[in-house]
C-alpha cells in the first residue's frame, strides 16, 4: 500500500490519476448520454460555397460599368507612333530639363506639361538604379 501511495504522490502518479478521471468522465457521459440535442463544443467548420462567381474571368479591380466605345474614329492617325515618340522623349536624359520638357510638348497635354515643369529628367522616377550608375545606397559603382 505504501508503494502505491508513494507512486501517486509523484508527478507521474498525479498525471495518471488525472487521465483516469478524465477518461472516466468521458466514458460515463458517452455511456449514459443520449447523444441527441447536444451541441458540439467547437463551432462547425463552414462548408465552401458551391455558388459560382458571376464571371469566370479574373477581377481586374475596375467597376463593371458600361464603357463608351473606345475604337478610333475613322481617319484618325495610328496612336502607336505617337506613344513611341512620347516614350522616346521621356527616356531622353542626355538633355537639359528645358529641352526634355520641350521634347514632350508635342505629345502631352498642357496639364501634364505644367505638372512636369521643373522636373529634372535625370532624377525622374522611371529610371532604375542600374541605369543611373548608382547603387541603392547612392554610392558610385
Amino acid at each position: 500500500m505504501r508503494s502505491v501511495l508513494r507512486f501517486v504522490t509523484t508527478r507521474y502518479g498525479a498525471a495518471g490519476l488525472l487521465a483516469l478521471v478524465i477518461l472516466t468522465v468521458v466514458g460515463v457521459t458517452r455511456l449514459f448520454g443520449d447523444g441527441e440535442g447536444s451541441t458540439p463544443v467547437l463551432p462547425a467548420v463552414p462548408q465552401p460555397s458551391t455558388e459560382l462567381p458571376v464571371s469566370a474571368e479574373p477581377d481586374d479591380g475596375e467597376p463593371d460599368e458600361e464603357i463608351e466605345d473606345l475604337t478610333l474614329p475613322s481617319g484618325a492617325p495610328d496612336p502607336l507612333p505617337t506613344a513611341t515618340a512620347f516614350a522616346t522623349a521621356w527616356v531622353n536624359s542626355d538633355v537639359s530639363a528645358e529641352e526634355w520638357l520641350a521634347g514632350l510638348e508635342p505629345y502631352a497635354t498642357e496639364e501634364l506639361i505644367a505638372q512636369l515643369n521643373g522636373v529634372d529628367p535625370v532624377k525622374r522616377p522611371s529610371q532604375s538604379p542600374h541605369r543611373t550608375g548608382r547603387t541603392q545606397r547612392g554610392r558610385k559603382r
